[in-house]
């Protein structure tokens, strides 16, 4: 989901809504004629009718807050402005770090969201020196519940789309909830050649991505991981609007997300080969699981 918000240039001529944000960061609420004063005094040479219809936009996009006829920022609108610069940060951040992970066998991290995590993993997926391995090699992941797939940039689910049509691999979830089923019909639909197995017998305290020559083992606390299952096992009505205020409330919470991150290629394959292996046997007896 795009967040379709502009951040504004503070001081400075600039535009002029951009001014009048200016001035009422610094003193409000003001009257649409004293703003209007002081946009001209910032170089506007404007009218005082395109200034006040100027407010009136502003204050229908949900920008200003009018009150007896004086007017103010909204708070709700600097709240989005603050995620948006903090998601944007959070962005440049991921990419940095999955970079200098290309240089090391081992690295610890801590994320303070789920979202950061995810980012952190698209980000390492879709550097050219690893896409190309992920390409050519068997891709792994255990999963105590279906990690979500519908939230974020739309750069993010775009990498995600991406990352999924050229893998290769399995997905063992050891949840069987209406939510991880819609997931893995969505991983599968999207990864044609992934195969997501649903009710699997995960013996792992923690979530397990094998990428390449990278093992990714993902430490959720236990307030997120209580979160993560009330929220699959009591959610049976699938609506969007249901959906995005239950990861609005899990992905951006604030937390500490534990990861360790080992690049060794004779482990990622001795992995792969056991769980390949294990996991194949169980469910030759064993019906309860979602393929392609």
């Amino acid at each position: 989901m795009a967040i379709n918000i502009t951040i504004p240039e503070i001081g400075g001529k600039g535009r002029m809504r951009d001014t009048i944000i200016s001035i009422l960061t610094s003193e409000w609420p003001l009257t649409a004629k004293k703003i209007y004063n002081k946009v001209r005094q910032n170089g506007h040479n404007v009218s005082y009718q395109a200034v006040y219809k100027t407010l009136q936009e502003m204050t229908a996009d949900g920008k200003l807050i009018r009150q007896n006829k004086e007017y103010k920022i909204s708070l709700s609108w600097i709240e989005k402005i603050d995620q948006l610069t903090s998601n944007i940060k959070n962005v440049y951040k991921g990419s940095a770090v999955a970079v200098d992970i290309l240089l090391k066998d081992r690295t610890n991290l801590t994320f303070s969201t789920v979202m950061g995590l995810y980012r952190f993993i698209l980000d390492l997926c879709s550097l050219g020196a690893i896409k190309n391995s992920i390409a050519s090699s068997v891709s792994l992941a255990y999963m105590k519940h279906a990690w979500y797939a519908f939230v974020g940039s739309e750069r993010e689910q775009e990498q995600f789309r991406q990352f999924m049509s050229f893998t290769q691999g399995s997905i063992f979830v050891g949840g069987n909830s209406a939510i991880d089923k819609l997931l893995a019909t969505y991983y599968m639909e999207i990864g044609k050649n992934v195969k997501v197995y649903t009710n699997t017998d995960i013996k792992l305290n923690f979530d397990r991505v094998v990428i390449a020559d990278f093992i990714i083992d993902v430490y959720f606390p236990k307030e997120i991981t209580y979160i993560f299952d009330w929220s699959y096992t009591s959610s049976n009505v699938l609506s969007d609007a249901k959906l995005k205020k239950l990861y609005d409330t899990i992905l951006y919470k604030e937390t500490e997300i534990h990861v360790i991150v080992n690049r060794n290629k004779k482990i990622a394959d001795r992995i792969r080969d056991n769980a390949l292996r294990y996991f194949g046997e169980k469910n030759g007896t064993n019906s309860k699981h979602t393929t392609n």
